[in-house]
């Protein structure tokens, strides 16, 4: 009674387990195909309750018909679970797997039409044994459980095969391992010991370390799908390509940008780029740069078709967790637009470049210039030996007055002058700091020993001069320079003589 009760708790856990991993990843094909499974076990554990139940033989041999048959779709669908997990190269291209899960298709099929037209091959009807219906061994029984054995076989074959070349799926096939060998051990226990005379106590011990096992590995695979997936749309949804080659040179995947630009899956790389319309020697550079070894990431530019666009090639190894090569992965971008983009900036640039130089030689020429206005504004011009004259013309400010002073300053050392003439005739006024400023020129020109003649000052400016305190009792003065030139040549005369 015990092992009914909790024969039914478990079909009870297995139905809302079954549906909980359908409702958490339905379009992860594992999880769809366990599901199925755990129906199977449903059915197989429900025909064992109501064979508990039942005494009509008729309706007992359905209950044993509908378990042998779930038993042979639970060994195919075992097949299926651990391809769908750890071969997922077996749903792929020809999807061999069609052609493997064919023979046990053809298995169950003859099972069932034995079982339905009770030809007695493998069961010859049932026998009550212990107050339960159980099915009685035909001729080919023998056989049928030979088919069934080499079944599980190739599941065990295909988990070492796994193990052995994928290091990713050996934690998970180890739990799966160690599943079956706590069934097989519970087996050989229960049998000994015969505490259980009805054998469903043992098909649960024996079923609820794989079922569990199983669960967590597709809920793990299903948590890594969902990240597959997101990464999958990313990878869809970005507007550069992205193409992955395979060892042969054999495109393997590309998203939809590469797609757009042409390029076909499961077709040679240097056939796609010379389909798309890529120059033929950036195909030729390309497949001798990845003929290199050691293999190292590039990136080139690749020319295509009419009218002429230009894609950026990024290039790497694709590496598997041991570090061995085990593809390429080629990251195209079009940047066309870029170039030309990039040659507009580039030609504003050296427009700007020339300006910028045309400007810097506008002002070198306005510098030069501004420096002969200021020579021309302040001209020493030297009549006689020993004799300099300065004309002044506009208005004597106090800048004007300082350039002047820095004039002569520079013209009275280079010179032996020793008779300075200042013609103010085209003076027009001269503000309070500009006769400051003649004032110090004055004093500068006497201590030099340069006698000072100031010609033809006007009333104002005169005024002027005397109003800031201006000493002018060793500065002569003229009314005209030919006055004062005139002066200066009696007076040489008349040493002379």
């Amino acid at each position: 009674m015990l092992a009914y009760w909790i024969n039914l708790v478990f079909v009870v856990l297995e139905t809302a387990l079954g549906t909980f991993i359908l409702a958490r990843a339905s379009q992860y094909r594992p999880a769809r195909i366990f599901f199925c499974l755990t129906l199977c076990l449903v059915v197989i554990n429900s025909t064992a309750l109501a064979r508990n139940l039942n005494t009509d033989p008729t309706a007992s041999y359905m209950l044993v018909c509908v378990a042998l048959i779930s038993l042979g779709l639970l060994c195919l669908l075992m097949l299926l679970l651990f391809a769908a997990l750890f071969m997922p190269q077996w749903w792929e291209g020809q999807r061999p797997i069609r052609w493997i899960s064919l023979v046990y298709v053809g298995a169950i099929g003859v099972l069932a039409l034995d079982l339905i037209g009770q030809f007695g091959w493998f069961t010859a009807g049932i026998q009550l044994s212990k107050g339960i219906y159980r099915p009685i061994a035909g001729a080919a029984a023998g056989l049928m459980l030979g088919l069934f054995s080499l079944g599980w076989l190739v599941q065990l074959g295909l988990l070492a095969t796994a193990f052995w070349r994928n290091p990713a799926t050996r934690r998970s096939i180890s739990w799966l391992m160690f599943a079956i060998l706590f069934a097989a051990l519970t087996n050989s226990v229960l049998g000994i010991i015969k505490l259980d005379s009805s054998g469903q106590l043992a098909s649960i011990l024996q079923t609820v370390p794989l079922v569990l096992s199983l669960t967590y590995i597709v809920l793990r695979g299903s948590l890594f799908q969902t990240k597959q997936v997101a990464v999958q749309h990313a990878l869809q949804t970005m507007s550069e390509a992205m193409v992955v080659v395979d060892r042969e040179g054999m495109l393997v995947y590309l998203n939809y940008a590469a797609q757009q630009l042409g390029l076909q899956n499961q077709q040679p790389l240097q056939d796609n780029l010379a389909t798309i319309g890529v120059a033929t020697d950036d195909v030729a550079a390309l497949q001798q740069a990845l003929a290199q070894d050691p293999f190292q990431p590039f990136i080139q530019t690749l020319a295509l078709g009419e009218p002429l666009r230009l894609l950026e090639n990024t290039v790497s190894p694709v590496l598997d967790s041991a570090g061995q090569i085990q593809g390429t992965m080629l990251f195209i971008r079009d940047i066309t637009e870029l170039e030309r983009r990039t040659a507009l900036l580039e030609q504003e640039r050296r427009r700007l470049s020339s300006t910028v130089e045309q400007l810097e030689q506008e002002k070198v020429q306005r510098n030069q210039l501004a420096q002969a206005v200021q020579a021309l504004s302040f001209p020493t011009i030297p009549v006689l030996p020993g004799v300099l004259v300065v004309p002044l013309i506009g208005v004597l400010d106090q800048q004007r007055i300082a350039e002047c002073q820095r004039v002569l300053m520079e013209s009275l050392n280079q010179q032996a002058v020793q008779r300075l003439l200042i013609d103010l005739t085209g003076v027009q006024l001269i503000d309070d700091q500009g006769a400051i400023g003649m004032q110090r020129i004055l004093r500068a020109a006497y201590l030099l020993g340069a006698q000072t003649t100031l010609i033809g000052v006007r009333p104002d400016v005169a005024q002027s001069l005397v109003s800031m305190g201006a000493d002018l009792n060793t500065v002569a003065t003229a009314a005209t320079l030919q006055a004062a030139i005139g002066q200066i040549i009696a007076k040489k005369s008349h040493i002379k003589r």
